[in-house]
């Protein structure tokens, strides 16, 4: 009788550890369901190309508005929109969003958050346009495989910097890169080529 009590016990002990471990390693496993159960409010479907124009512009309204804690430490106020739904792997979510910076214009950002807890791995800006002096800042970017992107980053005088009119012909710098992004949200950056017009002196 006592041997099958101390049978029973350690049982009772083995069962128990057991359920203690089936627990845990569905809590590690279990995925954060939350963005993938948004895509279909996302406008666009793996969407290739982006910069900042009218077209962007005209369309911010049609767009959903969303707000995430964890987009928070990233973005300023809540003026973030769902863009371009770009999928998942077993680890990862891919998408993008526009962020209107109201002064500073509107800003298209592709983001790569973690499947199990929604934080955000990578967060690179990749079409957006603004202006300060004399000089018009411009970023477009195309997605050309899985975490690579060729992107177009120029710098347009579009002033006379003497007669302070617009310059009937502008003229500018523009630098052709290859982005990829590793699998820490670490961008690397290859340039590609450069055209340059512009005289140091004036940028």
């Amino acid at each position: 009788m006592i041997k099958f009590m101390q049978s029973l016990k350690l049982f009772s002990i083995v069962l128990c550890l057991t359920l203690i471990m089936m627990k845990c390693r569905f809590v590690n496993e279990r995925k954060d369901p939350y963005w993938e159960s948004r895509k279909d409010d996302f406008k666009y479907q793996n969407k290739v190309e982006f910069k900042n124009d009218s077209a962007l512009e005209n369309e911010l309204r049609s767009l959903n508005r969303i707000s995430d804690v964890h987009l928070g430490s990233i973005f300023s106020g809540d003026h973030v929109y769902l863009y371009s739904w770009h999928g998942s792997d077993s680890s990862t979510i891919r998408f993008t969003v526009v962020h209107d910076d109201e002064e500073h214009g509107l800003d298209v950002y592709y983001l790569i958050l973690s499947k199990a807890d929604g934080k955000v791995i990578a967060s690179e800006e990749i079409a957006g346009a603004g202006r300060e002096a004399d000089f018009l800042y411009e970023t477009a970017s195309k997605i050309t495989g899985k975490d690579s992107l060729f992107q177009v980053r120029s710098v347009t005088q579009w002033l006379d910097p003497g007669t302070r009119q617009r310059l009937e012909r502008d003229n500018g710098d523009s630098t052709f890169l290859h982005l990829t992004i590793d699998a820490t949200g670490q961008v690397t950056e290859k340039i590609v080529k450069e055209v340059k017009h512009l005289n140091d002196e004036y940028k």
